[in-house]
């Protein structure tokens, strides 16, 4: 098998626009300048998805190769599960983000932040192995593209790519993350169509909220994101439980899609950030809401006010409703708690939980 010249011609007919109108005036003559077995031949004429994706075609070369031949995002889907060809969520995890985990790294006690810092790196060799086509963010920000001149409930990023971290003092070498423009237009799109109402934006910022969490959990910024924007910073915020509805709408609509999704939560836990009660860690407040994530305790979840949340864990704590959102996204899954470190130094009670099938 010549798995690279296979993905080669695939290559060429989505990239080069001449190529490509050779491909349509005539498919078998042009497949003839590729070095490919009789197999790989029928199944790139007959545009087989089965067989291409098992030939270990890429997902993000054979879709756009569909598209052309436009075969539906919803024929596609159907086509793979038919064949046994699922690519749906991978992994998912939620994570803490405080900055001192990179900014002041050294001020925490040397066991907390070596214990937590190396499961969030271990965290991240799992995300790597599930092989994921994008990253789905359930992130927040802090005033980093939003202001109360506007500041949506939800916000779907649409860019190509996104640049950061905004903060110089982060230690965190300064990147351009790629995105998944298509992805995020669908995911949009059906949002739209199914009772939720996110804005969008072609522009979008990462500070530590997003940032950090791929730092550990995508170091080399290789995999696509596509970050969906919770706000956790001002009144009105959407209520948990529109926050957990709206994670499994999320759900629902990437295990249909053709792409290996991995999704990320980050936030939380406890913290009051430049408050008078800076430093402070609700340590019983963080075990229980592990625990209801843990325990998969979706009334429990849900049930969370707005007060209760900000008088147990301050007003960082209300990002933990990108976590219940998770929860909502892979509904029914296990949920595995990796690491919880209360560091004071880093001001948060720091947690990271797995998710698996």
């Amino acid at each position: 098998m010549s798995l690279y010249q296979l993905q080669k011609l695939i290559y060429h007919v989505n990239r080069d626009a001449a190529q490509r109108e050779r491909y349509r005036e005539d498919p078998a003559a042009f497949i003839k300048n590729y070095e490919l077995t009789d197999a790989e031949t029928r199944a790139a004429l007959d545009v087989d998805v089965r067989t291409l994706y098992r030939m270990g075609v890429h997902s993000l070369l054979l879709r756009p190769f569909t598209l052309l031949h436009k075969l539906s995002n919803e024929d596609y889907a159907k086509a793979a599960e038919r064949f046994g060809v699922i690519m749906p969520i991978v992994f998912a995890c939620a994570a803490s983000h405080a900055p001192g985990m990179t900014a002041w790294t050294e001020a925490a006690p040397k066991k907390q932040a070596d214990n937590f810092l190396e499961n969030y790196r271990k965290l991240g060799l799992r995300l790597a192995g599930s092989k994921p086509d994008v990253i789905v963010a359930l992130t927040v920000e802090h005033w980093a593209n939003f202001f109360l001149n506007h500041m949506p409930a939800f916000c779907i990023g649409r860019a190509d790519h996104y640049d950061g971290p905004i903060e110089e003092w982060l230690r965190i070498p300064k990147a351009r993350v790629p995105g998944d423009a298509m992805l995020a237009a669908q995911l949009l799109e059906a949002t739209l169509e199914s009772g939720f109402d996110p804005t969008f934006s072609d522009e979008l910022l990462f500070d530590h909220a997003t940032f950090l969490p791929l730092h550990f959990l995508n170091p080399e910024m290789a995999v696509p994101v596509v970050p969906v924007i919770f706000n956790a910073l001002t009144p009105p915020m959407p209520p948990p439980n529109r926050c957990f509805a709206f994670g499994q709408f999320i759900g629902k609509f990437l295990q249909k899609t053709p792409q290996r999704i991995a999704v990320i939560a980050t936030g939380g836990l406890s913290h009051w950030p430049g408050e008078a009660k800076h430093g402070k860690i609700n340590i019983p407040f963080d075990q229980q809401f592990l625990e209801n994530l843990v325990k998969c305790d979706y009334a429990k979840l849900t049930a969370y006010s707005h007060e209760e949340i900000y008088r147990e864990a301050g007003s960082g704590g209300h990002e933990i409703r990108t976590w219940i959102a998770l929860a909502g996204t892979v509904e029914g899954w296990k949920a595995e708690l990796v690491a919880y470190e209360p560091v004071v130094p880093w001001a948060t009670g720091c947690g990271l939980v797995a998710f698996e099938q």
